[in-house]
């Protein structure tokens, strides 16, 4: 049976950019558009995506802000120094009536509408929704020097966002985790917390790809120009 839900969008851009060179990737130009804009104009008007919320740091909180006026956006929060940080914030500033939330980098600006869809409606039964790839390439789990483990490719899966949660279940989550062993994504942090919460697995998408040095621009660019 299919439940009634309000989801929010949480776009996060709070980041430093430092393996980008510094330089705030968010605002970088890709196809005449910003990466943020792109990453913000994937879940703007999407069937069953209420409200879209972007968290930013207090050094672009003005920038981000003049930026998404007339976007669709519901609002900019000020983020944090580190993922935790920035998801509860986002979390604390969406609508009361929201239970459902979808988290979303954005460094990965060029996700496709039917990736955000399968999210929003894999939302609609599960309370954990993890989008992932397979990887293009053999696998090695290293110790230093050491090889720890060659897994099988086909077993292995990588993580995209958005990422796909029940709003309490992910809040608490972040609330119980270490200090000292911040997961990097926020379905980490929410499997470490509840390991026995069944996951919804969505199929990702090359075009999700995460922008983190220079040259992953160049490749996004190479691909939005090669979708038209």
């Amino acid at each position: 049976m299919t439940v009634n839900v309000r989801v929010a969008a949480i776009v996060l851009a709070a980041g430093s950019s430092q393996r980008f060179g510094g330089e705030a990737k968010q605002f970088a130009d890709l196809g005449g558009m910003t990466v943020l804009e792109r990453a913000v104009a994937a879940f703007v008007g999407v069937p069953g995506i209420d409200d879209v919320w972007v968290v930013t740091s207090a050094e672009h909180l003005d920038r981000t802000r003049n930026l998404l006026i007339g976007r669709g956006v519901a609002g900019v929060v000020l983020g944090g120094a580190t993922r935790a940080e920035s998801t509860m914030r986002g979390l604390d500033a969406v609508d009361d009536s929201v239970t459902r939330v979808l988290i979303h980098d954005a460094a990965r600006p060029l996700v496709p509408p039917t990736v955000v869809t399968a999210c929003v409606d894999a939302l609609a039964h599960a309370d954990i929704v993890a989008t992932v790839v397979e990887p293009a390439d053999s696998v090695v789990i290293l110790a230093g020097d050491d090889v720890v483990a060659t897994p099988d490719r086909s077993t292995v899966r990588l993580y995209q966002t958005p990422q796909g949660f029940r709003r309490s279940l992910l809040a608490a989550a972040w609330e119980h985790a270490a200090a000292d062993e911040q997961p990097t994504d926020d379905v980490t942090a929410a499997l470490r917390a509840f390991p026995e919460v069944p996951v919804a697995w969505v199929a990702g998408d090359s075009r999700s790809a995460k922008i983190t040095r220079p040259d992953d621009l160049v490749v996004l660019r190479a691909l939005l120009d090669g979708g038209r």
